[in-house]
């Protein structure tokens, strides 16, 4: 922190940091912690309260701005909740759910693999409300319902249309486990309170609705367009790489990417903004290159960067706009932002703009785990290149002088940095999934060094292609191309997750983990001199402390429709072998993924109870009538 331009980007650190002690603070916090704010311009302005003048005062400085970043980040939060809870309504759903008939209107639908899915504002509702029947009409503050349904009801109910639908509606799920997933909690945020299935459309009316309808029904259109143009399996993932619509892909693709190390291809991100904004970049370039007299008469870079920013924002609008998409958007637009009025573009300032711009328009977004991944890779690219930008000026770059050696050259540069690139990122990406996912991919680097050069030079220029060429009904030949790439993507990663186990494997890792690894990631990219070394202890700390969480020896999911219990042999039993499958997976997640097996040797049932042998030679009573409770408490450990 040698001067202000080095401590800029600490100062959305501590925005971020005040954002997450508020989200996990216990209770909900007053406002008495802003009194802090003028407390501390007090104490800066007081010269007696400052330190001697000199690297102490700087200090000091340094501190209490820090200190009050962190309290605006708190009050940015808290106001953040505030809004949320006043604009959308929350209705309190039984938890088995509840048959009923609501009218709103279709924000989006879409047909999936199997099914469909409506997202939908729900503005009138007749339910069962704290056992009090609620009169149909309009409600006073809306809410949003993620409904299933079949293709044919999605294919009928277009975004824009006013729906009267009969559906059952429960609430969202709770988390699995301690410490586990909430899914409530961004849904908050977006006004998402409840799920459900349509049972059957009462009434429909569509009309055009507002600009975000007419958008929603554009990308509807050129999804289906691309899936009727390509094959099943690449058509689905080509939709999803365009128009941002992910519910036409295979649940096998998805695992075997997933496996692979390659889901961050179907979700647009970071990579693919830079791809499709950077392949409008480039060709600009060259096309003015075509003219010379044109080219000297003006500064191409600005005016193909300010371009590129005009097609950064309409596959952002196209892409529909998701918070890692709205994330690698704010990224890629402050890059050309600095092309265009001359600045260095990679720079760690550049990704501190980034991150605050993001955080106040969701500072929620701090804590998912899409948006640790997205920043953590940033940075540790970023840092990296500054540091080797240091190097090369220090020493120099040896080209040779003829054409031959400078395209070695270049490409010997180009494979480095492919290496480089798939290394660092993939690894802090891959250490952030052993925390929130207790899994990694093992083949993640060779996947991306054999897939990385197919997707960049070939997918995702094909599919900027393909996005002009629509309009004019030419797109068939370059979703060929693209639909091409993808098939050989798709073949190598399936290759990689037949060779063998694809996934390394850990338990739950203590709550420490990631602020520890992220705090030390930070630390090491942005303090200079041998002090950056610290941040490299607690990286390495965290690693050695995943998969370290004690873990409950018992789960069970809702009133004991399933039950799952370590056995002295250190496997995990379940009652029922063919109930709550996806639950079934994430409790032996966080368990450190034991072999599971049947409960016949563990369990002795004779309704209306069971004995189940535990680890430590506990036991345990699964008690379903209560005549019967007083002999189990007097035979068991647990009831």
């Amino acid at each position: 922190m040698d001067d202000a331009r080095h401590f800029f980007p600490f100062l959305p650190v501590a925005f971020a940091l005040g954002i997450a002690t508020y989200f996990v603070w216990p209770s909900e916090p007053g406002l008495h912690y802003l009194a802090a704010l003028p407390v501390l311009l007090a104490v800066g302005r007081v010269p007696s309260l400052r330190a001697p003048a000199g690297i102490y005062e700087l200090y000091v400085k340094s501190a209490m701005i820090f200190c009050m970043c962190l309290i605006c980040g708190a009050g940015w939060a808290h106001l953040h909740s505030y809004r949320a809870s006043q604009n959308w309504a929350t209705p309190l759903l039984p938890a088995g759910g509840v048959e009923t008939t609501i009218a709103g209107q279709v924000d989006m639908s879409e047909i999936r693999w199997r099914g469909g899915e409506l997202h939908i504002t729900v503005r009138e509702s007749s339910f069962m409300d704290n056992a009090a029947e609620v009169p149909s009409g309009i409600l006073p503050r809306p809410f949003r319902a993620r409904l299933f349904s079949s293709k044919e009801i999605a294919f009928r109910a277009r975004p824009g249309c006013h729906a009267r639908l009969k559906v059952r509606l429960q609430p969202l799920g709770a988390p699995l486990t301690d410490g586990g997933y909430d899914p409530r909690f961004p849904a908050f945020f977006e006004g998402l309170r409840a799920r459900g299935f349509v049972r059957e459309i009462v009434s429909l009316t569509c009309e055009t609705g507002t600009w975000a309808h007419r958008l929603a029904r554009l990308r509807l259109d050129m999804a289906d367009q691309i899936r009727t143009t390509l094959p099943p399996q690449t058509g689905g993932v080509a939709a999803a790489l365009i128009a941002g619509l992910r519910g036409g892909i295979s649940p096998a693709i998805r695992d075997t990417s997933r496996n692979s190390g390659l889901a961050h291809i179907l979700a647009i991100s970071g990579l693919h903004m830079a791809l499709f904004a950077g392949t409008v970049f480039a060709l600009l370039r060259v096309l003015c290159a075509l003219f010379p007299r044109f080219a000297q008469a003006h500064d191409v870079r600005r005016i193909s960067a300010c371009v590129a920013l005009a097609a950064a924002v309409a596959y952002l609008a196209l892409s529909g706009a998701s918070y890692a998409t709205q994330r690698a958007f704010v990224m890629i637009a402050l890059v050309f932002i600095a092309i265009a009025i001359g600045r260095q573009a990679l720079t760690m300032r550049n990704v501190g703009w980034a991150g605050l711009c993001v955080l106040l328009i969701n500072p929620h977004a701090v804590m998912q785990v899409g948006f640790q991944m997205s920043f953590a890779a940033v940075i540790i690219l970023v840092g990296f290149f500054e540091a080797w930008r240091r190097h090369s000026a220090r020493h120099g770059q040896v080209f040779g002088k003829g054409a031959l050696w400078r395209g070695v050259s270049r490409a010997r540069v180009y494979v480095f940095g492919l290496l480089l690139t798939s290394l660092l990122a993939g690894g802090v990406t891959g250490v952030l999934a052993l925390i929130h996912f207790n899994q990694m991919a093992k083949f993640g680097l060779i996947g991306n060094l054999i897939t990385m050069p197919i997707f960049g030079m070939m997918v995702m220029q094909a599919a900027f292609v393909s996005v002009v060429a629509m309009p004019f009904g030419l797109a068939a030949g370059p979703l060929w191309v693209m639909g091409t790439g993808l098939n050989w993507i798709l073949l190598g990663a399936g290759q990689l997750v037949e060779t063998g186990d694809p996934l390394f494997r850990v338990g739950a890792s203590p709550v420490y983990v990631l602020p520890a690894f992220m705090i030390g990631l930070i630390w090491l990219c942005l303090v200079g001199g041998r002090a950056r070394w610290c941040g490299l202890a607690a990286m390495m700390f965290a690693l050695l402390s995943l998969g370290r969480q004690p873990v409950p020896d018992v789960h069970i999911l809702g009133e004991a429709y399933q039950l799952a219990w370590r056995t002295p042999s250190g496997d995990m039993a379940v009652m029922h072998e063919k109930r709550a499958g996806y639950e079934t997976d994430i409790w032996r997640r966080r368990l450190g993924w034991p072999a599971q097996v049947s409960d016949a040797g563990y369990a002795a049932c004779r309704f209306p109870a069971c004995r189940i042998d535990l680890r430590a030679g506990a036991q345990l009573a699964l008690v379903t009538d209560a005549r019967h409770l007083s002999a189990a408490c007097g035979s068991v450990d647990v009831v």
